[in-house]
């Protein structure tokens, strides 16, 4: 698929992607991007998916925006579907910039985290003025608030 092709996907993709749902703080909602990098975590691969994502006490809810890789189909779906994932540590100890490769793919201002839920490890690449707030939501139900390892 050429570079023409993509732009036109991409611009249907926020065309078709959803604002803040009604009765909620756009503020508890912010863009971040999500991959897989051990296991499996249902409705995400190895590569980075980017979307909004809302924060609560032990998990975090996700949803995907458009990917040229998505097709047609999810161009023109009235609401990406929410992917929940259940967060059972936070692992700051990694915490990293994107590289060189990811620059493209995930916003260069962000910092990745990994989380780890169930069935993977995840990585979780957030705004760097929005991972505190981020982080305290996700670890607010928590006795011990950051694991280390």
């Amino acid at each position: 698929m050429g570079i023409i092709d993509e732009l036109v996907f991409s611009f249907l993709g926020e065309l078709f992607t959803p604002g803040p749902r009604s009765g909620q703080d756009p503020h508890d909602i912010f863009a971040c991007s999500l991959r897989v990098i051990a296991g499996s975590q249902e409705g995400l691969g190895d590569g980075w998916r980017d979307g909004e994502a809302t924060a609560y006490p032990g998990g975090l809810d996700f949803e995907a925006s458009f990917q040229v890789r998505d097709g047609l189909r999810a161009a023109l779906r009235t609401e990406p579907p929410t992917i929940s994932v259940p967060v059972s540590a936070v692992v700051t100890a990694r915490q990293r910039q994107p590289n060189d490769e990811e620059t493209g793919t995930v916003k260069g201002d962000s910092q990745i985290v990994e989380l780890t839920t169930e069935t993977a490890t995840l990585e979780w690449a957030v705004p760097a003025d929005r991972l505190e707030s981020a982080l305290k939501r996700v670890q607010a139900s928590w006795p011990s608030a950051v694991s280390p390892a």
